[in-house]
């Protein structure tokens, strides 16, 4: 098969490798496609830890199940699914006590073993869930920042009737401003930087701005960073009202440090709250989008060949467009 190697930040070509062969309780996917997202950038660079080199990246991917393990029971050669890339060892105390997002030995399909950057994946079956027929195919690669974002939304609780700002109109944000205007916030703004993103935010945003510092000061009752920009999350934790809550779900650097207030959190009663990838959420992300709650229109760009991963990371890096998505078929 056909695959994109990243022999070390920065390096990486697509070569032909012998096809994956499943395990006893793992199924193999062709890949139909597969997104590229802020992690993917920090994988090309170095700067996500937990990633080792060489590998094949992709984590936000989708396809047809074309070999089946042993042990698989329930899904059959054939079916189109969408794949949870989350991996655990089920042993440690966070996975026993069901916080498996927090896993002491946490890792992820493209992000600590081969992806899906490539023509096909191995993938527990117990990760892999059918696809709703009446969908469009070209959305899959969402359903994994989906999730994300909808654990995110279990962190920062009820919305409904109050004020909320997201900061990055990139796909996360997008779908975290289309989560918060379906859970019955009453105004939903967005700061970001591309024009382009502002445009596609008209279904869901009722104001749209390019800078934070243009907001109202402490006027959201929940602000939602989408950037991990250090600057941005700063300025975002000021734009909190008294008693506010501050999601963050971008990713930052990890030896980025943010500075804020310790006696305006005391003063004004502010939460703020990290969330962590998925907890079982990627089933209630793909109800979601069974009945109709979230459009992923707007979001879906046309596919790029495997041979434009670098020119895939570095449109992401910059900021273009919504989600790019390499599919090993694209022309």
């Amino acid at each position: 098969m056909r695959a994109v190697v990243l022999y070390e930040p920065g390096r990486a070509e697509v070569i032909d490798r012998a096809d994956p062969v499943p395990g006893r309780g793992d199924v193999i996917v062709e890949v139909s496609g597969a997104g590229l997202c802020g992690t993917d950038v920090h994988i090309f660079e170095g700067l996500f830890p937990p990633t080792p080199y060489p590998i094949v990246p992709g984590h936000e991917f989708a396809g047809r199940v074309v070999a089946v393990g042993a042990e698989v029971d329930g899904l059959d050669e054939g079916e189109f699914a969408a794949a949870d890339c989350t991996l655990t060892c089920g042993r440690c105390r966070y996975c026993r006590s069901g916080r498996y997002n927090l896993c002491l030995g946490w890792g992820a399909i493209g992000d600590t073993v081969d992806g899906a950057f490539a023509e096909y994946v191995s993938v527990p079956a117990v990760n892999v869930f059918r696809w709703p027929e009446h969908l469009p195919e070209s959305w899959t690669p969402l359903t994994e920042p989906l999730a994300c974002v909808v654990r995110g939304a279990e962190r920062l609780g009820s919305v409904a009737g109050i004020s909320v700002l997201v900061v990055g109109g990139g796909v996360i944000g997008a779908l975290a401003g289309k989560l918060m205007r379906a859970s019955g916030a009453t105004r939903v703004d967005l700061c970001e930087r591309g024009e382009v993103r502002r445009t596609r935010a008209a279904d869901w945003a009722d104001t749209t701005f390019d800078d934070v510092a243009r907001t109202d000061e402490a006027s959201y009752e929940a602000v939602v960073d989408a950037t991990g920009s250090i600057a941005a999350i700063e300025a975002g934790i000021a734009r909190l009202a008294p008693g506010g809550r501050y999601l963050l779900l971008g990713v930052a650097p990890a030896d980025a440090v943010a500075g804020f207030s310790p006696y305006e959190l005391f003063k004004r009663e502010l939460t703020l709250l990290g969330s962590m990838s998925k907890r079982y959420s990627f089933q209630p992300a793909l109800d979601l989008l069974h009945r109709g709650a979230i459009d992923l229109h707007s979001l879906v760009d046309q596919p790029l060949p495997l041979e434009s991963y670098v020119d895939a990371v570095e449109r992401v890096a910059r900021g273009e467009g919504m989600k790019t998505v390499l599919a090993p078929d694209a022309g």
